[in-house]
């Protein structure tokens, strides 16, 4: 196989054709008929749950921002989430929370698992720290914490000259302008608390979240506020 035909093969059946510009896709839409989505396990005494909003897609202003959040309220046993949940309650093992973003979508998540019993209180401590960040924004310390950590974990990650080439190689082809690894690591930096509590209050809220469990375990067993 020749360079030629993959080319002609990748441009025949990937979404991505050759051109001046990026062919990206419109925003889906958004849809909340059904923001609680329950797969049935009975007898099974843990629950699997996953909470978040939808945000931005991929390259938006507003990413830096939900990283920062993501990495303090889940991004690791020094994350808050993790505190409440794990070291002061016990009452899950591992705790994580993710800002994933693509050409056409974006998503801000939570995702843990417990005890049927303990379902509830783990989604108000959940619930509880969105909410923080809704109604007063990250502390300057958390910020910070959270620059310096993501900063230096991705250039850990990028030490190799394959992952470099994998983190390039889909903002090359999905964004009209070059987004390097410094832009990157600039967008960063500029998170401010004021930007925390702006960006937290245009993607989350009382009427734009949705859940996911897994589980024993049925609507009315949840309740959500923010």
């Amino acid at each position: 196989t020749t360079i030629d035909e993959v080319k002609d093969l990748a441009e025949k059946h990937l979404l991505i054709t050759n051109g001046s510009k990026p062919n990206t896709p419109n925003m889906l839409p958004l849809h909340r008929e059904n923001e609680v989505s329950i797969e049935q396990y009975q007898g099974r005494d843990q629950v699997h749950i996953a909470f978040g909003f939808r945000t931005a897609s991929s390259f938006h202003p507003d990413n830096a921002t939900l990283d920062v959040i993501a990495e303090v309220l889940g991004g690791g046993r020094a994350s808050s989430l993790s505190r409440k949940l794990r070291l002061e309650k016990g009452l899950v093992y591992s705790v994580n929370a993710w800002s994933l973003e693509s050409t056409d979508a974006g998503a801000w998540i939570v995702k843990t698992s417990t005890s049927k019993d303990n379902a509830q209180e783990v989604t108000t401590i959940i619930t509880d720290e969105v909410k923080r960040v809704l109604d007063k924004g990250l502390t300057k310390e958390e910020v910070m914490f959270a620059q310096n950590k993501i900063v230096k974990s991705k250039r850990m990650e990028l030490q190799s000259s394959g992952s470099w080439v994998d983190w390039h190689a889909t903002k090359e082809l999905t964004s009209e302008l070059p987004h390097t690894l410094a832009d990157y690591t600039k967008d960063i930096i500029d998170v401010t608390p004021e930007m925390t509590m702006s960006v937290a209050q245009k993607y989350f809220g009382n009427n734009k979240w949705y859940l996911g469990m897994c589980g024993d375990i049925a609507k009315k067993d949840i309740v959500v506020s923010i």
